[in-house]
């Protein structure tokens, strides 16, 4: 028994010892001085596949022109390392190496033409460079999706900085659109713009894609019809182009629709309606107030009280500009922005400014401050009449274009007062003492700028805030003055207080007729 035990076990090694000679000679035998022998496979090549093999459609029942493709790709003897695609329906002949999956693809329909059958291709490349030769490839009947255009206005709120729409302005206007194609904003060839009137091709204006406003000038401003001088985006200079049609002392819309690189076009969108109003005179009336239960803070007693004393002055024409008029919460009179308000002011060579106090004194620093520059640069005539109060800003940059560096605080425990017996006198020649016809607990008075001439100072109390007590303010008190630039010729005469107020003595049109008629040269 032991020795069948012992006889199998040398069989069996025998046999284990044969199978490890045999595979040592097939190793040795396969091996040289270069390295292993015999025939590589050969590279097999990927395949790439797409969602949908093909897609039959016609007529209206087809894809808008922009779609999104998914891919993928296998190769049975490595992994895709990436892929290449190209549009060879739209003619591309060029690969585009990607190592996405899918993407959005904007098949460009030819122009002239509202359907297309665009045939994309997509294929495989595996980790040694190898490409499908067979590329999956799917054909995408394409209709073109027709664009859109709306105009875009600036929202009815409080702040005036903000601009409006105005339903009544001079012969400077501005508008902004919003265009958007659902085949993608690239898409968009051009906008085509038209005043009142879509029926005469002669009259349209075209725009290119990437401009989405415009400022519009009447280069005749004081005539019946005027062209218009284009401003697109934010350029300072006009299109050589002109933009016809303006109707002055009448109500106009502008019309624009925006075309797409196929040539479909939007419907015509009309704006909202403007009344343009023509120029004739060169003086402007800026009404600031607005209305109010306070007699002299009511934007129609204003009006009624300056055209009086404008009138013994010798001046009876000129355009009146009511700049915060509001109907609800929307400025009627006001303009989209401070560019637009800006050329209305550069229309007129002398302008009046009247506003109140408190907020609406800081409301119309500021917009005088970015919109009056360009006037006074050109050599314009300014007289502002803003109602300081002890809230008023000391300094600020809205104070760099005025006559003055900053305004004057009392000291510490007191305030400012002036009396409704309260006299303005001369500081000089040929200006009549004037007399205020109300109370003023905050008056405040001016430190000038160099090269600033002051016109009159008011007797100002000092109020003790503690025992209510007065005691007469001793230092400098000047409350109107004028400046006076020799390089552009302009003149800014600036008073703290109400203009329309400073008629207690009934002689406030003989300072009116001293100021804007023989140093304003007003004829």
């Amino acid at each position: 028994m032991t020795d069948k035990i012992c006889n199998a076990m040398r069989r069996q090694n025998s046999k284990l010892a044969m199978v490890c000679c045999l595979g040592i000679w097939l190793i040795s035998s396969c091996n040289t001085q270069d390295g292993i022998l015999g025939i590589p496979n050969e590279n097999r090549l990927p395949d790439t596949y797409m969602v949908a093999d093909t897609i039959i459609r016609s007529g209206d029942d087809r894809f808008t022109s922009t779609i999104q493709v998914h891919w993928w790709g296998t190769d049975p003897d490595g992994w895709v390392m990436g892929y290449e695609m190209r549009l060879a329906g739209a003619g591309d002949t060029t690969w585009t190496f990607t190592t996405s999956k899918d993407s959005i693809i904007l098949l460009n329909i030819p122009a002239g033409s509202d359907t297309f059958d665009a045939v994309f291709e997509i294929r495989a490349i595996d980790n040694t460079g190898a490409i499908d030769p067979s590329p999956a490839r799917l054909q995408y009947p394409v209709r073109n999706s027709l664009p859109t255009v709306a105009f875009i206005y600036p929202p009815n709120g409080s702040n005036p900085l903000a601009g409006a729409f105005p339903t009544n302005s001079f012969p400077v206007l501005h508008f902004a659109w919003q265009g958007s194609d659902p085949d993608g904003a690239a898409s968009i060839e051009r906008y085509e713009l038209c005043l009142n009137d879509t029926t005469q091709t002669s009259q349209w204006l075209s725009l290119p894609p990437n401009y989405t406003e415009c400022l519009l000038q009447a280069e005749t401003p004081s005539g019946s019809t005027s062209a218009c001088l284009v401003y697109p985006g934010d350029r300072s200079t006009p299109l050589s182009d002109r933009l016809p049609g303006l109707t002055l002392s009448d109500s106009n819309r502008l019309f624009i629709r925006v075309i797409d690189r196929s040539g479909a076009k939007s419907n015509w969108m009309e704006s909202r309606s403007v009344y343009v109003r023509t120029l004739s005179h060169n003086i402007l009336l800026v009404n600031a107030f607005t209305p109010s239960a306070i007699a002299n803070q009511n934007v129609d007693t204003v009006a009624t009280r300056m055209a009086a004393q404008l009138a013994l002055a010798g001046i009876n024409q000129y355009h009146e500009l009511r700049i915060f008029e509001r109907s609800g919460n929307a400025f009627t009179q006001l303009s989209a922005n401070n560019t637009t308000q800006s050329r209305i002011f550069d229309l007129f060579d002398h302008i009046i400014w009247l506003g109140g106090g408190g907020y609406d004194f800081d409301q119309n620093a500021a917009l005088a401050q970015y919109t009056l520059g360009r006037f006074l640069d050109g050599g314009g005539n300014l007289l502002m009449s803003l109602t300081s109060s002890a809230g008023s800003p000391v300094t600020g940059t809205i104070y760099e274009l005025f006559p003055f560096d900053s305004l004057q605080s009392a000291p510490d425990g007191f305030g400012f007062l002036l009396t409704d017996t309260a006299t303005l006198s001369p500081l000089t020649p040929n200006y009549p003492v004037l007399g205020y016809d109300r109370f003023n607990p905050a008056v405040r008075p001016m430190k000038l700028r160099s090269g600033t001439t002051g016109i009159y100072k008011a007797n100002i109390w000092l109020r003790n805030f503690s025992t209510l007590a007065l005691t007469p303010y001793a230092g400098s008190s000047t409350v109107m003055a004028l400046r006076y630039n020799p390089i552009n010729q302009s003149r800014f005469a600036f008073t703290t207080l109400e203009l329309h107020s400073l008629n207690r003595n009934g002689n406030l049109s003989v300072m009116l007729s001293q100021l804007l008629r023989n140093e304003f040269g007003i004829p």
